[in-house]
């Protein structure tokens, strides 16, 4: 049986992933969020310090570097590929009294690569262009109060900034957050209703919608998770291998560059894309801290499209002909 201590660093690390174990569960769950590099920077040097200073305690660290293809098939005439790096950190600290706190930064770089002559209309006219890179930074906060072994309260909530290279960043800025109850049943059970707050690019409204997640632990090896529009499953092959199957809908949206306005040009337009996979995971753990994963998936249908910031939509492709998804990752925990 884990101790006390072990528990509570465990809870407190799952306050800061927002108990997420892929990437499209905070798009979708928490009205996601996000900062620029030099801050993303300043408060993973924040969280190290805070590392170093109560260390002494339960807390824990962890890095995370992941590399990602996807295929995304011909979206019209163009053949399009999606490539993604990124990097995050996440510690949390178990402050006593059943008070656990957690922090995640985290930055990715994203290209959007076209192939074939056909490139995306960017306005009424039907100007046409390609896209410089992409840049996706955030902060996630959260806070988790037990008020016995079965029962809580938590707390999350975020910034995040998804954009083209040259984008106004605080016009790209969102932010999102939700509170919930929590319910424990030994291992078997861990349930999280609540509300979220936050809103999009293309209107700034803020919307107000229901949150859960439920994971359901039938045998010490076997792990079930939902979560809004995703879901996953886990099977703890051996001591060093977990197998993982997961799947989902996502929705992403980024804030271009400013070019000529309507109806000339898109202004300060967005580009918002939308996809449902399924991915198959392997984690290999080697040693006590470190981390491999590897995952091979599927796009079953995607998604993109332009509108102006006026909200007119000036291009939109899709594709349903499945698409390869390769991702690579190297996880650290300290």
């Amino acid at each position: 049986m884990p101790s006390a201590r072990t528990r509570r660093l465990a809870g407190a690390l799952a306050v800061a992933f927002g108990l997420a174990p892929i990437r499209v569960a905070l798009a979708n769950d928490e009205a996601a969020p996000a900062p620029t590099e030099a801050q993303v920077t300043e408060r993973t040097d924040a969280l190290l310090s805070l590392w170093d200073s109560l260390r002494r305690d339960a807390a824990g660290l962890r890095l995370g570097f992941d590399e990602e293809l996807v295929s995304a098939g011909k979206l019209g005439g163009a053949r399009t590929w999606w490539l993604r790096t990124g990097l995050s950190a996440a510690g949390g600290i178990a402050l006593g009294h059943g008070i656990n706190v957690g922090i995640s930064p985290g930055f990715a770089w994203e290209r959007l690569v076209i192939d074939g002559p056909d490139t995306f209309n960017l306005s009424r006219t039907g100007r046409r262009s390609d896209f410089t890179d992409f840049y996706e930074s955030s902060l996630r906060l959260g806070a988790d109060y037990e008020f016995d072994e079965t029962w809580g309260a938590e707390i999350l909530t975020g910034f995040s900034a998804r954009h083209e290279q040259s984008a106004d960043y605080g016009e790209a800025l969102q932010w999102g957050g939700s509170v919930a109850l929590t319910y424990r049943r030994g291992r078997f059970v861990t349930a999280r209703l609540g509300l979220g707050l936050g809103a999009d690019l293309s209107d700034r409204k803020l919307r107000l919608s229901p949150v859960y997640r439920i994971r359901l632990r039938p045998t010490p090896r076997l792990t079930l998770e939902t979560s809004g529009l995703t879901g996953g499953v886990q099977w703890q092959a051996t001591r060093e291998a977990t197998l993982g199957l997961a799947g989902g809908v996502d929705n992403t949206q980024y804030k271009l560059d400013r070019r000529p306005p309507p109806p000339q040009g898109p202004g300060d337009g967005t580009l918002q894309r939308r996809q449902a996979r399924i991915d198959a995971e392997v984690v290999y753990r080697l040693g006590h801290g470190l981390r491999l994963r590897g995952r091979v998936g599927t796009v079953l249908d995607q998604e993109l499209s332009i509108r102006d910031e006026d909200g007119f939509e000036v291009d939109r492709r899709r594709d349903r002909d499945p698409s390869l998804v390769l991702s690579f990752g190297v996880e650290l925990r300290l």
